[in-house]
C-alpha cells in the first residue's frame, strides 16, 4: 500500500492546473461556510450584548405605545404592583446638538434620560472618563466615546440640545464606553438626568429654567422582588395600568425580535454556504472521475499486478483527502477574511447590529470537517468505479465514457443530499421555518437540474 500512495500523488500533480482549481473550489466552499458560521456566531453574541444593554437586569419592560409616552401616574402605578422591587423610567428621543463655534451642525443624536438613582440597579453604564450622573435634575450629560470622538467632546464640554423651546444647556461630566446604551443610535448617544430630558418637550419650563414635569416616559424597566412570580406580576401590571396604552414585554421577547430581524441574513449566508459546498463537491466528483477514466488502463494493470479493490479505493480516497485537506486549510484563512468583510458590510448597511464575526475553535473545526466530509463523499463514486475495473476487460477494450457520465449523474443526487444535511446541522438558523426550508430546497433542485443538464 505504501507504494500506491505516491501513485495517488503523481496522479494529482500530473494535472496541476486541474488539481489547483479543484482545491481552490473547495477552499471557496469552506470559506463561505466558515464565514456563515462566524457571522451567525457574531450575530448571536451581538444579540446577547444588545439585550443585556437594553434590558440589563430587568425582568419586564413597560413601553409606551404612542409618542406621547407614559405619565408619572403610570410610573407610580407600576411601583405599587405587588412583587415589583424597582421600576426605572427612561425617556428616549432623537434630537440635534446646537451648533458650536467653529463646528457646523452634525448628525442627529439619541437623547436618553435616566433616573441616576434607579438606573444603576438595572444596567451598568461604563464610564471610561469622568463621573456618572448623580443628580436627577442637574444639567449634566454623559456622551458615548464615538460621539465624543466625532464631535470633539470631552469632560467639561458645554452642549446645547435642541428641544421644543430654547436649547437645553448641559455640561459633559463623563464619557461612556463605545456606542453607549441606545440601540440604533449609530453611537451618537447623550445620556441625561430624566428631568432634564423631560424639559426638551416642555418649552415653557425649559425657557424658564424650572424643573419640567416628569412625563413622556418612553419605557419603564421593572425588576422583580426576590421570589416574585413573573406571571403574577405581569397580571398585576395589566390590572393596574388602564389609563394609557402600553406594551409589556420580557427580555426573551426582545431577543426573539432581534433574532427574527436577522433571520434573512442567516438564511442568505446558509444558502450561499450550501451552494458553494455543492459546487466544490461537483468539482471533486468531476476531477476524480476524469482521473479514473484517463487512468483506467493503469488501474487495470494495478489490479492485474495484485492490487485489491480496497487498495484501489484507498488510492482515490487518498487523492480526495489531499485535495480536501489543502482546500479546507486555505478555506479557513479565506473564511476569516470573508467573515470580516461580511460583518463590515452588515455594520455599514445598518440592517443588523453586529460588532464582529466570532471565529471560535468550534467554527474552524466545523468548517474544516465540512469541507473534508463533502470531499470524501464526492470521491466515493469515482473510488467505487475505480475498484470495479476489470483487468481483463480493460486490457481488451476502452472505457465507456457514457457509463461514467451516468454514474456521476446518479451520485450527484446523493452528494447534494449530504450537503443539504450539513447545511441543516451546521446552520440551524437557516431552517428555522418551513418556508425557509422550502426556499432552500427549491434552490437546490434548480441548481441540481442546471448541473445535470
Amino acid at each position: 500500500m505504501r507504494g500506491l500512495v505516491p501513485y495517488a500523488w503523481r496522479s494529482l500533480v500530473a494535472r496541476p492546473a486541474r488539481t489547483l482549481l479543484t482545491a481552490f473550489g473547495i477552499a471557496i466552499g469552506v470559506a463561505v461556510l466558515v464565514a456563515a458560521l462566524a457571522v451567525n456566531a457574531g450575530l448571536e453574541a451581538s444579540i446577547d450584548r444588545t439585550v443585556a444593554s437594553l434590558v440589563g437586569r430587568a425582568d419586564l419592560r413597560v413601553a409606551a405605545f404612542t409618542e406621547a409616552g407614559l405619565s408619572a401616574e403610570t410610573l407610580a402605578a407600576v411601583d405599587g404592583v405587588p412583587g415589583v422591587a424597582l421600576s426605572a423610567p427612561a425617556i428616549e428621543r432623537r434630537s440635534f446638538l446646537a451648533p458650536r463655534t467653529g463646528r457646523p451642525g452634525a448628525d442627529p443624536v439619541t437623547v436618553l434620560g435616566i433616573d441616576p438613582d434607579r438606573e444603576p440597579r438595572v444596567r451598568d453604564l461604563v464610564v471610561v472618563r469622568g463621573v456618572a450622573l448623580a443628580d436627577a435634575a442637574k444639567p449634566a450629560a454623559l456622551v458615548s466615546e464615538r460621539l465624543a470622538a466625532a464631535d470633539g467632546l470631552d469632560v467639561g464640554s458645554e452642549l446645547g440640545i435642541l428641544g421644543a423651546g430654547a436649547p437645553v444647556r448641559v455640561t459633559v461630566v463623563g464619557i461612556l464606553a463605545g456606542d453607549g446604551p441606545a440601540l440604533g443610535s449609530s453611537g451618537r448617544t447623550v445620556v441625561l438626568p430624566i428631568a432634564v430630558a423631560a424639559a426638551l418637550a416642555t418649552p415653557d419650563e425649559a425657557a424658564g429654567g424650572g424643573p419640567a414635569p416628569l412625563g413622556g416616559i418612553t419605557r419603564i424597566d421593572v425588576v422583580l422582588a426576590a421570589g416574585a412570580d413573573v406571571t403574577t406580576v405581569t397580571a398585576g401590571i395589566e390590572a393596574a395600568l388602564t389609563a394609557e396604552p402600553y406594551v409589556l414585554t420580557a427580555p426573551r421577547d426582545v431577543a426573539a425580535t432581534l433574532r427574527a430581524s436577522s433571520a434573512d441574513v442567516r438564511a442568505m449566508m446558509a444558502l450561499l454556504a450550501a451552494i458553494t459546498l455543492f459546487a466544490a463537491a461537483f468539482l471533486i466528483l468531476n476531477t476524480l472521475a476524469m482521473t479514473v477514466v484517463e487512468r483506467i488502463r493503469e488501474l487495470g494493470l494495478l489490479r492485474a499486478a495484485g492490487a485489491g479493490r480496497g487498495q484501489v479505493v484507498r488510492v482515490v480516497v487518498t487523492q480526495a483527502v489531499v485535495l480536501g485537506t489543502a482546500g479546507s486549510v486555505v478555506g479557513l484563512a479565506l473564511g476569516g477574511l470573508l467573515a470580516g468583510f461580511v460583518a463590515a458590510w452588515l455594520r455599514a448597511s445598518g440592517s443588523v447590529a453586529i460588532e464582529a464575526p466570532v471565529l471560535t475553535p468550534e467554527v474552524l473545526v466545523a468548517g474544516f470537517l465540512g469541507g473534508l466530509v463533502v470531499t470524501i463523499v464526492a470521491a466515493l463514486e469515482p473510488a467505487r468505479r475505480a475498484a470495479g475495473v476489470s483487468p481483463v476487460a480493460v486490457l481488451r477494450t476502452r472505457a465507456d465514457p457514457t457509463a461514467a457520465v451516468r454514474a456521476r449523474t446518479r451520485w450527484l443526487v446523493a452528494v447534494i443530499a449530504v450537503v443539504g444535511v450539513l447545511a441543516v446541522v451546521l446552520l440551524p438558523g437557516a431552517s428555522a421555518t418551513p418556508s425557509a426550508i422550502a426556499r432552500t430546497a427549491a434552490v437546490y433542485v434548480v441548481l441540481l437540474a442546471a448541473v445535470l443538464l
